[in-house]
């Protein structure tokens, strides 16, 4: 019996999996010869449809011996050892997990465990778990975006406020000729009167409805 897991599948983009094995051997003399761990990215282009897959990553060990491995005793006693998988920092080498309606950017570990068997012959039990890597904000490379972004000019590129009204257009401005124009907010001047109109079927025009 075997059983290989991960503390999460979600992982930051260059940081590290510790991979957790246990065992439980059925057989006497059944051993574990080697492990071997890939992580594999695969793009997928789905308009036209195309794929193809990339060894990100590829570790392998001897793991220890029956006698040197940890006993777990959580649900049954397993042999258990651990191995450390330290991902790429460097988008050439790995992208980050990705899932659109055009592209999709996917990563899984693929495990290979040798067995040598008491009768000499070998044997490989194959596995794979599915991994998402992504971009946490504490990488540098947010922080470095972070950072460009405050040494903009505010002066330049950020909006007024509702209160401040100098970049806006005033209507003067656009239609300097009409003499409907409206006045400021301290006049007195009173809108038309639309009841007193002489010809019903008159239709103000639309300065006078401003």
């Amino acid at each position: 019996m075997y059983k290989v897991s991960i503390a999460t599948p979600t992982v930051q983009f260059g940081g590290n999996i510790r991979v957790t094995y246990r065992f439980v051997p059925l057989l006497k003399g059944l051993n574990v010869k080697s492990i071997r761990s890939d992580i594999i990215e695969t793009h997928t282009v789905l308009r036209p449809y195309a794929s193809r897959s990339r060894e990100v990553l590829t570790d392998a060990f001897d793991p220890p011996t029956w006698e040197e491995m940890d006993i777990s005793t959580d649900d049954r006693c397993w042999y258990q050892c651990s191995r450390m998988l330290h991902l790429p920092k460097s988008t050439r080498q790995c992208l980050q997990s990705v899932a659109t309606t055009v592209l999709k950017v996917g990563h899984s570990i693929q495990f290979s465990i040798t067995l040598l068997n008491p009768d000499g012959h070998l044997s490989v039990i194959r596995l794979s778990l599915p991994i998402v890597l992504i971009f946490y904000p504490s990488t540098s490379a947010s922080l470095q975006m972070l950072s460009d972004i405050a040494t903009w000019d505010e002066e330049e590129n950020t909006l007024p406020h509702y209160s401040d009204h100098v970049r806006d257009a005033k209507l003067i401005e656009i239609c300097p000729g009409n003499p409907s124009t409206p006045a400021g907010p301290g006049s007195n001047e009173k809108p038309p009167d639309y009841s007193v109109s002489h010809d019903v079927s008159d239709i103000p025009s639309y300065w006078d409805t401003v």
